[in-house]
Parts: structure tokens; sequence; C-alpha cells
């Protein structure tokens, strides 16, 4: 394995650590990191879809074993979020599109995320 795999694996792991602790899948991590290693789209896209559905496997079964969690909450966003992963993952935007607008997505999250812990509401 190189160094850059090597790294790419170390920086997935914590970012789904960071991710799983508080309820979250992590692509939007995943998506950051591998735009910052300069990783094609359609491998950016590949790799976070596939490493947010084994993230979000991992934490629905955990939650579900622990109580935490019934089919009957789960099942609505089972149905619609398999088709609606795979038409963005079949999506295919050119480069000079697809970065762009990764990067302004991203941005408004982060300041989605900083207004929310700023204004103190817990959900």
């Amino acid at each position: 394995m190189d160094s850059q795999a090597l790294l790419l694996s170390i920086a997935f792991l914590i970012t789904a650590l960071v991710y799983a602790a508080v309820g979250q899948a992590g692509a939007s991590g995943y998506i950051a990191i591998m735009g910052l290693a300069g990783v094609g789209p359609l491998a950016m896209k590949t790799t976070a879809l596939s490493l947010n559905l084994l993230v979000a496997v991992i934490g629905t079964a955990l939650f579900l074993r622990a109580g935490r969690l019934s089919w009957r909450n789960v099942w609505p966003f089972a149905i619609l979020g398999f088709p609606f992963s795979m038409l963005g993952g079949a999506l295919h935007l050119p480069e000079g599109v697809y970065f762009p607008l990764v990067g302004v997505v991203l941005i408004l999250a982060a300041f989605q995320m900083a207004r929310t812990a700023l204004s103190g509401k817990k959900n």
C-alpha cells in the first residue's frame, strides 16, 4: 500500500469515527478528504457512497440492537434513500462543474453546522 492510500485510509477511519459518534455516516467528510487529495469525481462518488453505506449500516444495526431505533421509523428513509443514492451516483458532471459544486455544497453545510452550533439549540 502506498503512502497516499495509507493516509486516505487513516483519514477515512477518523472521519467515520467522528461522524458516527454523532449519528452520521460521513459522506461530506469523505468527499472533502478526497477533494483535497485530488481524487477524480467518479472515484469520489463511488468511494463516498460505499463508505457512507457501510458506516450507516453499522450505525443502524447498533441502534436497532440497542433498542434505540425501530423499523417503523427507518423504512421510509431506507426505501427513499436507495433510489436517490443510485440516481446521484449515476449522474456524471464534468470536473469543471463537479468540483466547484461540491465545494459550494460543503461550504454551505459548514455554515449551517456552525449556525446551529452557535445558536445553542438542541435537536
